[in-house]
């Protein structure tokens, strides 16, 4: 039972660290560091539970226990699901939603950190 706790507290922080990068990557100008470790985790969560929904609806169908309730429980698991998969979605479309948005900043920043001295065609200033 102790080792089930731990394991809902560390999910549970897996998904508070997500929800801070969600809210720290709106909040900033520059695009932060990517919080893989949290990411990667809770995709990884949200892919096993959704084969044990489908593991648990296929033990209702053997057991044949009553429609409403398997489908009640389905619903609820599901909504679950879903909603910490919007919370992945997010995070990544506010990432990118940055990228596209200022796209000769983030190519002067590689240029930089890659050593090389030249601004990207795509940034320098218009000539007429």
């Amino acid at each position: 039972m102790r080792e089930n706790e731990e394991e809902e507290d560390r999910n549970y922080e897996l998904l508070m660290r997500l929800m801070h990068a969600i809210k720290q990557e709106r909040l900033s100008p520059p695009l932060l560091p990517f919080e893989r470790e949290a990411f990667e985790e809770v995709r990884l969560l949200v892919e096993d539970q959704r084969g044990k929904l489908k593991d648990f609806l296929r033990y209702e169908d053997e057991n044949e226990t009553r429609l409403s309730t398997k489908n009640f429980k389905y619903m609820i698991y599901n909504a679950e699901i879903e909603k910490v998969d919007y919370l992945l979605k997010t995070y990544l479309k506010t990432r990118l939603k940055k990228v596209r948005h200022l796209p000769c900043r983030y190519k002067l920043i590689a240029s930089i950190s890659s050593r090389t001295n030249r601004r990207p065609r795509s940034c320098s200033p218009s000539r007429s």
